[in-house]
């Protein structure tokens, strides 16, 4: 918690002092780095218009977002590279798994039809982490798939307009679950080492970033509940089934 801190206030003051985008916006074309760096210029865009309707209120949140983002380009760089001999070779790793930014909602100051949350849902993302980390040890990937899918059909992720951030994630953990078996299948017809290892870790860094985004799914619920759909419309819907 405290090296979380210390991170999103070293990222709020690079942005004040006009240094963040040379060091936070990679260069990276592979599929995890690029679509790191697009949610990080698309927040970064949309950052000064919730600040406009929330009298300032919504900035810290963005600015976490985009602490977490510029974080996540710092560890998952060596991925991408271990992604790069199958991605050459027509297996199509991350890149079939994240879904492109392009495809987020356009930005809306308030919820369609005025739909703004009015009972806060609440989520033990760190008991659920520990569950999956526990079911991908145990390589029952099916078994963590249908919970995912649950969760967001008929569970506490059902709801489009509140933990969107949260939702975005486990949207993708089911995504990247489901293309597992078909990129192993590729590669080895290709005659390629099997990537499992790769994905597997990618998956875990997925789970493990659960409690944080819940973090600021529910500071951002106040502001939701204002009809601000801050963060609700700033991801792409990721299909998963």
């Amino acid at each position: 918690m405290r090296i979380r801190k210390i991170f999103i206030q070293a990222f709020i003051a690079l942005s004040i002092l006009g240094l963040l985008p040379s060091h936070a916006y990679s260069q990276n074309t592979l599929p995890i780095g690029k679509h790191l760096k697009d949610a990080l210029k698309l927040n970064k865009k949309r950052a000064p218009l919730y600040a406009e309707l929330t009298n300032g209120e919504s900035l810290k949140l963005s600015y976490e977002l985009m602490a977490m983002e510029s974080l996540a380009l710092l560890l998952v760089g060596h991925l991408d590279y271990a992604a790069k001999p199958y991605i050459e070779a027509g297996v199509g790793l991350f890149d079939e798994d994240l879904i492109d930014m392009k495809k987020t909602p356009e930005y809306l100051p308030h919820f369609e039809d005025n739909l703004a949350p009015t009972q806060k849902i609440e989520i033990e993302t760190k008991l659920l982490m520990k569950k999956w980390i526990k079911k991908i040890k145990k390589d029952d990937l099916q078994a963590l798939y249908q919970d995912a899918v649950l969760l967001l059909k008929i569970g506490v992720l059902k709801e489009t307009n509140q933990n969107c951030l949260t939702r975005h994630f486990v949207e993708s953990i089911a995504r990247s679950l489901k293309n597992i078996e078909g990129h192993r299948e590729k590669a080895t017809s290709l005659g390629l080492e099997d990537p499992k290892e790769i994905l597997i870790s990618f998956l875990k860094i997925q789970v493990r970033s659960l409690p944080w985004a819940q973090s600021i799914d529910k500071k951002a619920f106040d502001i939701q509940k204002m009809n601000v759909p801050l963060f609700c419309r700033d991801v792409p819907h990721v299909p998963y089934e």
